[in-house]
């Protein structure tokens, strides 16, 4: 969820200071004023959001105001400093199954359950076991999601026992481009044990492996 913007508080007793010079020459000019300088509430350039949904950067000024502004001007704006808000890392708490493979596919769509995940702009990047790139695999675009689920699915009907890995890095920015700030590392596999060889029709389980978020499994029939 995005993070709520939470102000500094600036003490009305250091809001403002103003410090006075005196030149004392052999020729003395008096001009006596009671002045007095009235100091207005925070404010804040940019204006603040309820949330941060991004980096946000905004800086706190007054505004002095002279209570004799013939004798003394107002000062005017006072900059008090500038703040900046940055989005947390997302965290991953669990997966979960979000259902099992269609007809004619093995394995299963598990979904990662992140916390803080909204705002971030995320992509994956997925590997076999060589290091090369998934097939099909194009150049990946950050996108701004709710929620990731991934479909982890071998097409085809074995006809022997077999385990596939793939490789997955699924990452985040804050700005949508390719400049990860958070990185998730996970392993993805699928186990096919097949229990009447030679059979045919071939039948046995599917086994679905994630190790992201503590690790998930998820074991269907074929």
């Amino acid at each position: 969820m995005p993070t709520n913007i939470v102000a500094p508080v600036y003490s009305k007793t250091n809001l403002w200071q103003q410090t006075g010079t005196y030149d004392c020459t052999n020729t003395v000019s008096t001009n006596t004023a009671n002045v007095t300088y009235s100091v207005g509430g925070v404010q804040w350039n940019p204006s603040l959001p309820g949330t941060v949904t991004n980096t946000f950067s905004s800086t706190a000024y007054v505004m002095v105001t002279s209570s004799d502004t013939n004798k003394c001007s107002s000062p005017g704006r006072v900059n008090l400093g500038t703040v900046t808000w940055n989005l947390p890392c997302p965290t991953i708490t669990n997966c979960t199954l979000v259902n099992f493979a269609p007809a004619g596919s093995y394995g299963a769509n598990i979904g990662y359950n992140f916390q803080c995940n909204d705002g971030w702009y995320v992509w994956e990047i997925v590997t076999l076991p060589n290091g090369s790139p998934f097939p099909g695999q194009t150049q990946p675009t950050p996108i701004q999601i709710n929620s990731i689920a991934d479909q982890i699915y071998d097409p085809g009907s074995p006809s022997t026992n077999y385990t596939d890995v793939t490789y997955q890095t699924i990452c985040f920015s804050p700005d949508g481009s390719t400049n990860a700030t958070c990185t998730f590392a996970n392993t993805q596999t699928i186990q096919v044990i097949q229990t009447n060889a030679p059979a045919t029709p071939p039948h046995g389980v599917v086994i679905t492996t994630v190790s992201i978020g503590g690790g998930f499994s998820a074991t269907n029939s074929y």
